[in-house]
């Protein structure tokens, strides 16, 4: 084949394009530029799923190509990182953006170093943005066609509608539209010869959802018509006559405009032929997409039988009630109460929803009570300025009596009535007052009024049509409330005590039990190494697999309490220190360190112990350190699950050393590592991955209190691209005084 990549790419993307659909397009333009261009793995992705990696949300904000000829593990993405790991050494990732809009990004791997050349990754830009292009293009097709569907559906509406082009030709219209006007399809009629209509000022109602009178050309009356936009050239117009809905908004002005609720007129086929807005609040999209559908429809299925049985009664007894759930677009069921009567062309069913009504009473009542119970001032004002509601904080700082406040005029408890203009006047606006500095003016008691230095904050609500403001001041400073505060403190320091005393016994309790158990356990284990051993005679492969399993849950349990004795230690500061020279470059060669690196061993992890030629002995208990590196190391093994894991000692400074445990694995998350030193949080398990045999997340926190214990610091950084490291520090010489620390 002639031309080059790019060309061959094109000519190959345009065979393709009339016969395979978006999914199979895709995956042959993947394996066309792979083919084209010798490239090893080619990945499409479409928009959506942008936001599920950093790398390709970077590209499409960009909207720039991204190259990585030598993928390395300190590469910008975690992705790339991830590539590498996978054996790849270079990528380059290709957005697509057709008129602002992304539509699909082309991620490209290659195992060879520096493959992707400014030539290479323009071609696929001009390949990709021709795929683009056809992907966009059938899209919007699909799109049309859902367009045309919907419309041949609602066109069996008994409400005339119709298509009109942007010239003002009707395009297509029902036959209630042909039945009203007297006209058809075939006459390509021009909306402007059958209604009085100014298209622009109905398009502009109609976005804020009203609805346009105009009249007919040919005397048959008055029409509501509202218009929307049905594709780049047409508009699709409803026009539903005023006879109609004259008698409709007389029905709604009977029922006022309340929440949840109205009425919806359906014919004998049970057809909606009009519904009032509110429908929409109940079931959760616009209510104009209900018109000509069923009213079955909108019933939840299990009430249908049950609901079509009701507007039957209506044929026989008139009318008929009850109650009946609505299924709304969030998969939820809304109940509304309702009465349907018959009507000249069908039925007419007023509702309202059977929650609402107790729902906004319940809050009003909630709201109510929060408010007496305020400790700070709460009033109420009506629109004219009287006060219709006080609460009890508002008669003890003031002076006044209830009776005497309610019906009163709010100026007259303002000592500047100018501020308090202002703010309502600020609030009735649409905006919102917070802690304005203000004065009130307390009642006259015999010995003059004093002022009342407050600062208060307004919130304007509307009960039905009449504006309510609710105002909450905080009274300042005062000698009340500082000996209230007083009285408070005093209640907490008491409680303090009584959760001190329950503390220690809890810690009390702890340890008692935590020492008793350790008997039993002592048992166990003993015994169990004697069956194991074959004290008692030969045991099976299954019988020794069975003994193994007990010796290891009972040397966990052993572990797991003698933290629990630590911590318990800790909250009544009984642990001691056992001060003497340390030589941390020869704690390698501890037991307990050996069969940690002999356990990363077992795992496939590599283990290294390195300690500065500089570093000197120091003052600390050697056990306890053990512990503290014991706990750090265990915890990288256990979320690690390739690399390895490396201990580093080093001088710091003049008077400290630092010992660092770094390891591969799988890090913590930002917004939890200030909870790594608390009790009970186990460092990375619980975020990332459910670990086999947690433990009692104390070790950390015991690791803290240790070295806190040695005057020393501890804490946590993330490693550059992976992993962690956990660092402490301790001082090189303690006082000989200093032994029995805490």
């Amino acid at each position: 084949m002639d031309g080059s990549p790019v060309e061959r790419s094109i000519e190959r993307i345009m065979r393709m394009s009339g016969m395979a659909p978006d999914g199979d397009l895709t995956d042959s333009f993947a394996a066309c530029i792979a083919e084209e261009f010798g490239i090893e793995a080619v990945n499409i992705r479409d928009e959506r799923m942008l936001g599920h990696s950093k790398l390709l949300e970077y590209v499409a904000n960009t909207r720039q190509p991204y190259v990585d000829n030598q993928l390395s593990e300190y590469s910008s993405f975690p992705e790339l990182i991830a590539y590498l790991n996978a054996g790849n050494r270079s990528c380059a990732v290709v957005p697509v953006a057709i008129g602002g809009r992304m539509v699909l990004v082309v991620e490209m791997l290659s195992k060879k170093q520096d493959l992707f050349s400014a030539g290479l990754v323009g071609g696929v830009t001009v390949a990709s943005y021709v795929v683009g292009l056809l992907i966009l293009q059938r899209r919007e097709t699909e799109q049309n066609a859902k367009m045309t569907r919907y419309f041949n559906s609602a066109f069996s509406s008994p409400v005339p509608q119709m298509i009109v082009s942007n010239e003002g030709t009707i395009l297509k219209l029902n036959g209630e539209a042909a039945r009203a006007f007297g006209v058809t399809e075939q006459q390509r009629a021009r909306l402007g010869s059958l209604l009085d209509i100014d298209m622009k000022r109905v398009k502009e109602r109609s976005m804020s959802g009203r609805e346009t009178l105009v009249g007919s050309r040919n005397g048959t009356g008055t029409y509501a018509v509202h218009a929307s936009d049905a594709g780049g050239s047409t508009t699709y117009v409803s026009a539903r006559s005023t006879r109609a809905a004259e008698r409709m908004e007389s029905i709604a002005g009977l029922m006022g405009k309340g929440y949840g609720a109205g009425f919806i007129e359906f014919g004998r086929d049970l057809r909606i032929t009009y519904s009032t807005q509110s429908l929409g609040k109940i079931i959760g999209y616009d209510s104009g997409l209900a018109l000509s559908r069923s009213i079955v429809d909108l019933v939840a299925e299990r009430e249908r039988g049950a609901f079509k049985e009701a507007v039957e009664r209506v044929d026989k007894e008139g009318s008929s009630t009850g109650m009946v759930g609505f299924s709304t677009d969030r998969g939820t069921i809304s109940q509304v109460n309702f009465i349907v009567s018959r009507a000249p062309e069908g039925y007419l069913m007023l509702f309202y929803d059977a929650w609402a009504q107790a729902y906004v009473g319940s809050m009003r009542s909630a709201f109510d009570e929060f408010l007496d119970s305020s400790s700070d001032m709460a009033l109420k004002v009506d629109e004219i300025g009287g006060i219709t509601y006080c609460n009890h904080s508002v008669e003890a700082v003031l002076g006044y009596e209830r009776s005497e406040l309610l019906g009163k005029d709010i100026r007259t408890i303002y000592a500047d009535q100018s501020v308090l203009e202002r703010d309502l006047a600020y609030v009735r606006n649409g905006g919102k007052v917070d802690n304005s500095y203000t004065m009130f003016t307390s009642k006259d008691q015999g010995q003059g009024a004093r002022k009342v230095e407050a600062t208060n904050s307004i919130r304007l609500f509307k009960t039905g049509d009449s504006p309510e403001y609710v105002i909450i001041a905080k009274e300042l400073e005062t000698g009340r409330l500082l000996k209230a505060q007083a009285e408070k403190i005093k209640k907490l320091d008491n409680d303090k005590e009584k959760l001190t005393a329950m503390g220690q016994q809890k810690s009390r309790f702890i340890y008692n039990i935590s020492h008793e158990l350790k008997t039993p356990l002592t048992n166990i284990k003993g015994f169990s190494k004697l069956l194991y051993s074959g004290e008692f005679g030969p045991l099976n492969p299954e019988q020794l697999s069975h003994i193994s399993t007990i010796i290891d849950e009972a040397n966990r349990l052993v572990e797991m309490i003698n933290q629990i004795l630590d911590a318990s230690k800790l909250d009544s500061k009984r642990m001691k220190l056992e001060l003497g020279e340390v030589d941390l470059r020869s704690m390698e060669s501890s037991p307990s360190i050996r069969a940690l690196a002999e356990m990363a061993a077992k795992k496939g992890l590599s283990f290294s112990w390195h300690s500065d030629f500089d570093v000197p002995t120091i003052i600390a208990d050697h056990g306890r350190l053990i512990q503290v590196f014991v706990n750090l190391i265990g915890n990288s093994i256990k979320f690690t699950e390739e690399g390895g894991i490396g201990v580093h000692i080093s001088k710091h400074g003049k008077r400290r050393v630092r010992c660092s445990v770094i390891d591969t694995g799988i890090g913590i998350s930002e917004e939890n590592r200030h909870r790594l030193f608390r009790k009970f949080y186990e460092a990375r398990g619980q975020v990332h991955v459910k670990q086999e045999g947690s433990g009692t997340g104390l070790g950390l926190s015991i690791t803290k209190e240790i070295v806190n214990m040695h005057g020393g610091a501890i804490g946590y950084e993330p490693v550059e691209g992976h992993g962690s490291e956990f660092w402490f520090t301790l001082p090189i010489k303690r006082k000989r005084k200093d032994r029995s620390t805490r």
